[in-house]
This record gives C-alpha cells, structure tokens and sequence, in this order.
C-alpha cells in the first residue's frame, strides 16, 4: 500500500471529502476540497524531489486516484488533469522547463491544466485540425479550439497540442493570461459541472521555440507514461475502479438494511478486488494493443482493462439506484448523483477500442438468454 494511501493527511482528507456536501453545478468549483488537497501534500505527490515534490510513483499514483475518486470524483478529475499537465512538463524532451515553475506547482503557487483530448480522441472526425500551428520567427502561431480544458478558469498554465500543415503535432505550455487566448465560460455538463471544463479559444496566439515540450513529430502523446491521464491508460481505470467502490459503498449501506441484496454486494466486492490485481500487475506496461494483465488465462490489453472498469463504475452506480427504490430517483439523492456522474466515464478519454467494447455491452444478444426462459416456461 502507498506510503500516502497509509498517511493519517490522507486518511482525513478523504474523509472530509465524503462528508463534504455534494460538488454539483457550476456554482461548486471545489475551493474547499482543493484546499483541504493542498493541505495534505496533493500538488507535491507526482513532482520530482528535487523541485519539492514527492516524487511518487506510478503504482502510488493509481492508488491516490482511485481512492479519492471513491470519496469525490469531482477532486480526483480536477487533480488528474492538473497531474497530466504537470507530468508532460516534467517529461519534455529537451530541458525547457525550469526547476522554479516545477517548484512553484510542486507548492500550489501555481496551477496548471492540460488540454489535448483533440490530438487523441476528441474531434477527431474534423478535416482541419482543432488547433493548427503556423511557423512563425523563434516559434509557431497557435489558432483554433482546444475543446476541453479542465479547470482551465482557475489554471495559470496549459498544456496543450496543435498540428500542422503537414500532419505533424506539437505539445506546448502556454500562459493562460495573454493576448489571443480567451477561456470560455464553463460548460454544464450532465455530470461533473463542478470540474469547471472549458474551451480555449486561440487567435494567433505566438508560443516561443522554447516552450515547445515535444514535436513536431507524428503522435506527440505516445511516449506519456502509466501515470499520465491519457487514452486508454491505466489512470483512467484507477479513477472509474475509485469511482465504482464509492458506488458499491453506497449499495452497501442498503444492504445492511435488506439481507436480499447482499449476494450482489458480494459479486461486486469480488470484482473490484480482481479489477483491482489486474491493474496492479498492469501498471507500468501500457500502451495501444500492448498485454498487461490477465484473467482467467486470457491476456487484456490496457484498453480491455479500461472497459472492464467503466464496466463496474456503470454497474455500481446503476445497482445503488436500483436498491434506494425510487428515493433514489431523486435528483438530490446520492445514488441519482453517483449515475450521473458514471456516465462520464462512457465519454472521458475513450479510444475506438474503449469505446466499440463499451458498445458491444450495451447491444447484448439476448436470444440466448430468451431461449432459456422459454424452456424454463418464464
């Protein structure tokens, strides 16, 4: 178990987090929850030692994410997209970034969020690039949309990509406050409103050779690594595996009042815990069509992995609301709250692979299954 998992900072911190009253709307930007985040070292755990961070580690990292996303998914997702960007700056390719910006995240000086789902997974349908980049003298010319940039209201730095004229991408960090560049408000969402996600609007913006993290080269995000939110990564998985115990817990509680639904309770807790030993033994070990676990004898790719935990995340969520009844049914209620926010995890960083598996779920051949009822006379 983590060495911040195991903390008593820890511990409190997501116990404040699940009595805190629900982060819903875009009134709840989660000022208290982010703070309570600072206080217990959360914007120290994935930066390097020598900048002042911790320096945690892969396996450590998918342990914090999970966890926090059991207690409140809103923080955890803010937090992953704040990591994602703080860990490409760490891993550009040549020395661009300073020790103090490093030190000044590492401290919550500064925050920083990450937009890049339209190099991956967003928008990728469009015949002209979300953002194209243009040379320019000592660097390129940014112009276009970035489409989701989380928490960008809040955030001084962003990390994102653009392409060029001949298919080529950049990654590039760029000062939120400057000419040219125009945060939209953020958008209500069916769920996670609260996570204030918003488009980048670019016109013209100048972004110095010197800021450039990687590139021009052809899948700039290719060589992320376990920790970093990206496609079909294991961070994602952490993060609905967190969100799914959350769910069970709340079933739970109905089940300790009814003894018919503990059976279920029972299958779920026994799923987690092999999702769970599959992402362990996983972690380190992903990429695209790459095998990084198995079950039962049969190798799972990442992206398997990924859909077998928005699997569970849908399911729990979906099973706490069908125990509460129609209390449930209830915009209010936990449970109404906790489907709303599952059905994230059908959009978030989701590759063809994610989401043609998470299709194949939902239009299940029911023949077979009729024709057992038909010869059981039901």
């Amino acid at each position: 178990m983590s060495r911040i998992v195991l903390s008593e900072e820890f511990r409190e911190l997501c116990h404040r987090l699940r009595c805190q009253p629900a982060t819903e709307g875009l009134q709840c930007w989660p000022v208290q929850q982010l703070q309570w985040l600072g206080q217990a070292g959360g914007w120290r755990w994935n930066m390097p030692i020598e900048c002042g961070g911790l320096g945690c580690s892969a396996i450590e990292l998918l342990e914090i994410y999970r966890d926090l996303s059991a207690a409140c998914l809103t923080t955890a997702f803010v937090l992953t997209q704040r990591n994602a960007a703080c860990q490409r700056l760490v891993q550009a390719e040549r020395p661009l970034v300073s020790r103090s910006l490093l030190r000044d995240l590492a401290s919550g000086q500064l925050q920083a969020t990450v937009g890049i789902s339209h190099l991956t997974t967003s928008r990728q349908y469009l015949s002209r690039p979300a953002v194209v980049a243009e040379p320019a003298a000592g660097g390129w010319c940014l112009t276009g949309v970035v489409p989701w940039a989380t928490g960008a209201a809040s955030s001084q730095l962003l990390v994102t990509g653009a392409v060029t004229a001949d298919g080529l991408q950049l990654l590039v960090q760029l000062p939120l406050q400057q000419a040219g560049v125009t945060v939209g408000l953020p958008v209500e969402l069916l769920g996670l409103s609260a996570a204030w996600t918003s488009e980048v609007h670019f016109e013209g913006v100048f972004v110095p050779q010197s800021a450039v993290l990687a590139g021009p080269c052809e899948r700039v995000l290719s060589g992320g690594s376990a920790a970093v939110p990206a496609a079909g990564s294991l961070s994602t998985s952490a993060v609905a595996i967190g969100f799914g115990l959350g769910a069970l817990a709340g079933f739970r509680e109905e089940a300790e009042l009814r003894a018919e639904l503990r059976p279920f309770v029972q299958r779920f807790e026994v799923e987690s815990e092999q999702l769970w030993q599959q992402l362990r033994v996983s972690a380190g070990v992903v990429g695209p069509g790459a095998v990084v676990s198995c079950c039962e004898g049969v190798p799972l790719t990442a992206e398997q992995v990924r859909t077998r935990s928005n699997s569970f995340a849908l399911r729990t969520a979906q099973a706490w609301l069908a125990a509460t009844r129609g209390a449930g049914y209830r915009s209010a209620h936990r449970a109404s709250r906790a489907v709303r926010e599952s059905l994230f995890f059908l959009v978030w960083s989701c590759p063809q692979a994610v989401l043609e598996s998470q299709l194949q779920e939902l239009t299940v051949d029911w023949s077979d299954e009729e024709r057992r009822w038909r010869e059981r006379g039901i």
